[in-house]
């Protein structure tokens, strides 16, 4: 942004022009100083221009003087003086200075000449009194006329400009000495301008370009970066406009030509002009951007070429952390290797490596890293030569601070460019791998060394591999099956089975046009053949081959997936298998009834599905998980039928002659427990159809079955099996006696018929209670209570009853087997089942009528 602000002195009259300029956080201001009109000290015009105090030695100072009046000055007898106010005669002969010309007064003219032999020795005098020394911290210099009179004086410090070897020149002859405004540092190459123009004096036609208005867009390009913008200020500090100057771009390092540019349009005093380019061709490292301007008539072509460095970082991941011997053995020094992944050296100066608690530079020289090469980073160079004395030194590199302490239990390493800009990092833990004087090897430099399987203990016996190929590397081409899986994973019989071989990359180059083979190794038999032309990505990349086994029979299968690629470097892990068991379709087959007593024990089997059932090559097993294999040729379950195995079919049909499914004998029958137990049925594939787990809570009940409550409920929950209440104590080839579709969640009393009616017609003389409970043994009360709350009957009174379906009838009559009174009553039950710690109550009512 471009500023103009005008500065006037105490006449209010215009003393000088500035122009200040905003650059991004840059500021700088440039003095144009314009039409001066200010009286000097005394009669002449003959001004101290330019101060040489600030050199090696004082024989190196010297004042020059101009004489900007239009008249021709005579200096005999004039003299010279600094803060100590003793004048210093200059030269007691006659010395004419015309207009417009130099006089440069020196203390030695032999020093001076040999730093200054371009300077016209004629113009050059060494004063007769000598030139007072002057203080490098600033000083007064005070000329006078031969009549002691001031002519012009300066009282300067070292913050006006001027520094050791550099002048401090006075902008504007016409404006005060006094002011600090009017002097700056000389900008010749020389340090000064003895006996000439000052370089920092307003010209007529200046055109001028300075390096910090040189930028670039990125300002940090990276190897990557498809173009960089090039931008340059270029200004006219001179007094006049000016025109048909070329402006010329260029990087120097290349010596190649960027951009060439005429400005046809007068540029005016105190404006300028922005130039862009674009380029495109850049390379990696340090270019040297040149801005120059070609003007023939600019009266201070010192200001007419700028540059800037131009640097352009390799791209994150050019460089990585490919080593670290973290742990070693005791008297070992730590180190950390360095890994060029790119076809070019990289420079490492001003590199940074930092761990999690400081940063330091790895090199302050300029040293690179070979293409493709290592770097190791040491704390104690002597030490690890004397560890590896076989290694090549000059890839062994101690930074100038030393390698960051690493932590034993794990540490963190970032590595950064010169620009402070993160080329790689890892975060690293003891199981990662690298203990006990084994390094910590990166498997995949390609790879994110963020991920722990990227990384592991080094193979070797050497125990690390610095400045070599890691022991654990990556190969180029290297082609994984990770995994075989089969869908569904509980197939049946007729399914279609989907086998997907999930494939990963693990090598470092991309891999296209390979097959991948599916087979059944039980047969033999191959189900396809997959040509893969879709390019796998390196680096980890994962990709999914599938196809299909179709209507697969029930049996058990061993399918494998195997890769086909002729250029795999690691063929031990090209294939991958996974089994399944196919099953038959989904068999609704239940354990029904238990008889768990002698004479003798037996099952009883119940098929709820729609189909018959065969058994053959069927098990049971009990708790001990023996099995007890079912006959052959036993026969099938019928839908919605019973069938009976048991360990003596004669002692089964004495005790049960009714029974009228199939009994069927095993050869050898498993040994049911008394208290508790548990029965398994399994398919020919021993898969698991049903289980069942009993507990028996009433010996009173010895010599009854154990029947199952509900088909539907969890067979292996003890509570879903209740001791039969039949009369014969089981109920062999027909419905379990505490058969109910679902096992009630909470207690359920039900009366009925409800109303009923005890007035001895045969009709509705007794209601029925029946009581589901979600428990099997209880102390249970049933008593029945008029409206007014009055006891009229006990009707059950028992400990560690069987509840459910408790079948209980009331015929209307009081405990003294009165009838009673036609009306309302209200049944209450009380069920507690100690060893579980359920107390369950309810209440229902029934009324009591008669016909009238």
């Amino acid at each position: 942004m471009l500023n103009r602000c005008a500065i006037f002195d105490n006449d209010n009259r215009l003393r000088k022009t500035d122009i200040c300029l905003r650059i991004g956080k840059m500021r700088f201001r440039l003095c144009f100083w314009l039409i001066l009109i200010l009286p000097l000290t005394g009669q002449s015009q003959v001004v101290i221009n330019e101060i040489m105090y600030h050199t090696e030695h004082s024989s190196q100072e010297w004042v020059e003087l101009y004489n900007a009046a239009e008249d021709t000055i005579n200096l005999q007898n004039w003299s010279i003086a600094d803060a100590n106010f003793s004048p210093k005669r200059i030269i007691s002969t006659a010395f004419f200075v015309p207009p417009g010309s130099y006089l440069t007064l020196v203390r030695d003219q032999a020093a001076f000449e040999t730093q200054f032999p371009q300077s016209d020795s004629l113009w050059v005098l060494e004063p007769e009194d000598a030139l007072p020394a002057l203080n490098n911290s600033g000083d007064v210099i005070v000329l006078y006329d031969a009549e002691l009179t001031p002519v012009d004086s300066v009282e300067f410090s070292a913050s006006w400009g001027g520094d050791r070897g550099i002048s401090l020149e006075r902008i504007a002859p016409q404006n005060p000495s006094i002011d600090p405004q009017n002097w700056g540092s000389c900008l010749d190459p020389n340090g000064g301008t003895p006996t000439r123009k000052n370089s920092i004096s307003i010209q007529s036609i200046d055109l001028a370009v300075f390096d910090e208005n040189i930028r670039f867009e990125p300002a940090i390009p990276r190897e990557s970066t498809s173009y960089v913008t090039i931008y340059a200020l270029v200004y006219n500090v001179g007094l006049m406009d000016a025109s048909g100057f070329r402006v010329i771009v260029r990087d120097s390092t290349q010596q190649t030509l960027l951009h060439e540019f005429v400005q046809e349009t007068p540029l005016a005093p105190g404006d300028f002009i922005e130039v862009m380019t674009v380029y495109a061709d850049f390379r990696r490292g340090d270019q040297v951007i040149e801005v120059i301007i070609d003007f023939d008539t600019d009266q201070n072509p010192q200001n007419n070429r700028a540059q800037q460095l131009l640097h352009v970082s390799p791209d994150a991941g050019a460089v990585v952390i490919n080593e670290i011997m973290y742990a070693p053995h005791p008297d070992e020094p730590e180190w950390v290797e360095l890994f060029n992944r790119t076809l070019q050296p990289v420079n490492l100066r001003y590199w940074y490596i930092a761990d999690a608690q400081r940063e330091v530079v790895l090199t302050d020289v300029s040293r690179v890293i070979p293409a493709q090469g290592y770097v190791v980073l040491v704390d104690d160079l002597p030490t690890f030569s004397a560890v590896y004395p076989q290694l090549d030194t000059a890839f062994v590199w101690q930074p100038p601070e030393g390698l960051p302490t690493l932590n034993n239990s794990g540490d963190r390493l970032v590595l950064s460019d010169r620009r402070v800009v993160r080329m790689d990092s890892v975060q690293f833990t003891a199981n990662w791998g690298g203990q006990d004087g084994i390094s910590l090897e990166r498997i995949n430099p390609d790879a994110a060394a963020t991920d722990s399987t990227n990384w592991g203990d080094c193979l070797y016996p050497e125990g690390a591999t610095p400045l070599a190929p890691n022991s654990i590397l990556a190969k180029p081409v290297d082609l994984a099956v990770l995994t075989l899986t089969i869908d569904p994973d509980e197939p049946q019989a007729g399914d279609d089975l989907t086998l997907t071989a999930t494939l990963q990359n693990l090598g470092r180059t991309e891999v296209l046009n390979f097959g991948v083979r599916f087979e059944e190794l039980t047969t033999g038999e191959v189900i396809a053949d997959i040509t893969v032309t879709t390019p796998v990505p390196p680096n980890g990349a994962i990709q999914d081959i599938s196809t299909t086994y179709p209507n697969a029979p029930a049996g058990d299968y061993q399918f494998q997936a195997r890769i086909d690629l002729g250029s795999d470097e690691n063929p031990a892990n090209d294939a991958a298998t996974a089994t399944v068991r196919v099953g038959n379709p989904p068999i609704d087959l239940k354990l029904n009834e238990i008889y768990y007593e002698d004479d003798p024990e037996w099952i009883e089997l119940y098929n709820a599905g729609e189909a018959a059932i065969n058994l053959s090559h069927w098990m049971l097993a009990d708790a001990d998980s023996t099995l007890y294999a079912i006959p052959e040729d036993v026969p099938l379950v019928e839908a919605m039928g019973f069938l009976i195995v048991t360990e003596n079919r004669d002692q089964f049909l004495t005790r049960f002659p009714a029974a009228s499914c199939p009994i069927i004998q095993m050869e050898r029958f498993p040994t049911l427990n008394k208290t508790e137990d548990e029965v398994r049925l399994l398919d020919p594939y021993l898969m698991e159809v049903d289980r069942a787990v009993y507990r028996v809570d009433d010996p009173a009940h010895s010599g009854n079955s154990l029947e199952r409550r509900s088909p539907t409920a969890d067979p292996s929950n003890p509570a879903n099996w209740v001791t039969s209440v039949a009369l014969d104590g089981a109920t062999p080839c027909a419905e379990n006696s505490v058969f109910t579709e679902v096992i009630p969640e909470k207690a359920v009393l039900s009366v009925s018929p409800n109303p009923f009616s005890p007035d001895g017609d045969g009709q509705d003389d007794v209601t029925f209670l029946t009581l589901s409970l979600p428990v099997n043994l209880v102390d249970l009360t049933i008593d029945i209570y008029d409206v007014q709350g009055r006891l009229v009957r006990q009707l059950v009174n028992e400990k560690r009853v069987q509840a459910n379906k408790y079948p209980q009838q009331w015929d209307g009559r009081d405990d003294q087997g009165d009838p009673l009174s036609i009306g309302i009553y209200i049944i209450f039950f009380e069920a507690i089942n100690w060893q579980e710690g359920i107390h369950l109550k309810g209440k229902a009512t029934v009324v009591l009528a008669k016909n009238l």
